[in-house]
């Protein structure tokens, strides 16, 4: 099992999450920004239309690097769990059908600097923004930035760090 991973000093990393549930008919996007020291900076959570699993990975993504955007952030990591969607994007040349998406994702990440790292993590490092796209089903809630963290968090996300590397 491999934890949360701080990023290097002076990085901001970003974790993020995509999860569909054909039962509900919905799918869901966590993802949250934190500093070396585990800060909860901001975050994202929420519902979608029910999409395949990708495209709500890829849209998670999305959602990550435009939480950077708003923040001006240009050091950044950025981790999922979606080894798919992180080929995806980080291989411009592949013939897909989430072009759309893809050269959002593409342009915001150009947008940072060059630095700037799109990775897959395992599940196990992601904790937190699986965690988040679970709680957007808990709440049942659209689309909804955060700018502090959810009080339901604190443990979790003080846990999260405790055990990073």
């Amino acid at each position: 099992m491999a934890p949360w991973s701080k990023p290097p000093e002076g990085v901001w990393k970003i974790n993020v999450s995509g999860h569909s549930d054909a039962q509900l008919g919905s799918s869901a996007i966590g993802c949250l920004m934190r500093t070396r020291s585990g800060h909860f900076s901001c975050g994202y959570y929420g519902i979608v239309e029910h999409a395949h699993p990708v495209y709500v990975d890829l849209l998670a993504i999305y959602y990550g690097f435009k939480m950077a955007d708003e923040e001006d952030a240009r050091y950044i990591e950025v981790e999922s769990e979606s080894a798919a969607a992180v080929y995806l994007v980080n291989n411009p040349n592949q013939n897909v059908e989430y072009d759309d998406i893809l050269l959002n994702i593409r342009r915001m990440k150009d947008m940072a600097t060059p630095s700037c790292v799109l990775r897959y993590v395992e599940r196990s490092s992601n904790l937190m923004a699986i965690r988040m796209s679970a709680y957007a089903f808990e709440k049942r809630a659209s689309i909804t930035r955060l700018n502090s963290c959810p009080s339901d968090f604190f443990q979790e996300l003080a846990a999260d760090w405790y055990f990073s590397t």
